[in-house]
């Protein structure tokens, strides 16, 4: 696979050599994570309220990565970022459950750079996660998509210590999504690219598609979400 990453300034894709430089733009041009757009109960439990917030896609079957840095932040980016390539759905319908194509092999993610932290760039690398959407929705659908994703975002740009958050559709990460990371460790994009195949490929002992501790001896399905195992490692595998 050819390697192609972009940044995307809201009129065309450029290409670049990395994502790493861009990451931090939205927060220069003031695009923070705002608690007067969330819920009461989100904004007093959201731990990025006033880091920058940039938007970025990354294909699962393919080298391809692209970072939003619009001269206005609004809703619908990460459709346009994905549209004039193939396979994926006008923006008015990327979104709609009823879509055909919708955002193809691309998952949606955001960039949340810490307003402390300027020179390492300790930031949290944002991922849409669900487990009972589609992924042609943008979301990456099991524990081994995100960790698929996650690696090749690093490999784009993403730096390796940016903590990973698995984020719900207000763009906050549930409690019970936290305390299975801590669990098990998986904090930092440099754990999900050195731990997270072990744990989910073919041979590991986490479930592939929710994550939980159920392959600790072999066995076909998962007996806390009912996965075949190996209809999970196949979805990823289709386009490779």
């Amino acid at each position: 696979m050819s390697t192609r990453i972009y940044v995307h300034p809201g009129t065309k894709r450029v290409p670049v050599k990395s994502l790493t430089p861009h990451l931090r733009t939205p927060f220069e041009k003031n695009f923070l994570m705002d608690a007067s757009v969330m819920t009461p109960e989100d904004a007093l439990t959201c731990p990025w309220v006033g880091y920058g917030t940039g938007k970025g896609v990354t294909h699962l079957f393919k080298d391809i990565s692209v970072f939003m840095i619009p001269n206005k932040m609004k809703s619908g980016l990460h459709g346009e970022m994905v549209q004039g390539f193939k396979g994926v759905d006008p923006i008015d319908l990327c979104y709609l459950d009823s879509h055909k194509l919708g955002f193809g092999g691309f998952v949606r993610w955001m960039y949340f750079s810490d307003p402390q932290d300027s020179k390492t760039e300790h930031g949290v690398f944002g991922l849409d996660w669900s487990l009972v959407h589609t992924l042609t929705s943008g979301i990456a659908t099991s524990m081994l998509i995100a960790q698929i994703i996650i690696e090749r975002a690093h490999r784009h740009g993403i730096p390796g210590n940016a903590r990973v958050a698995l984020m719900n559709p207000v763009m906050c990460e549930p409690v019970y999504l936290t305390e299975w990371k801590q669990e098990n460790n998986l904090l930092t994009v440099n754990d999900w690219v050195k731990k997270g195949m072990q744990f989910f490929a073919e041979e590991g002992t986490h479930c592939p598609k929710c994550g939980l501790f159920t392959f600790e001896k072999p066995r076909r399905f998962c007996y806390r979400c009912g996965a075949n195992r190996q209809n999970t490692i196949q979805e990823v595998c289709h386009g490779v």
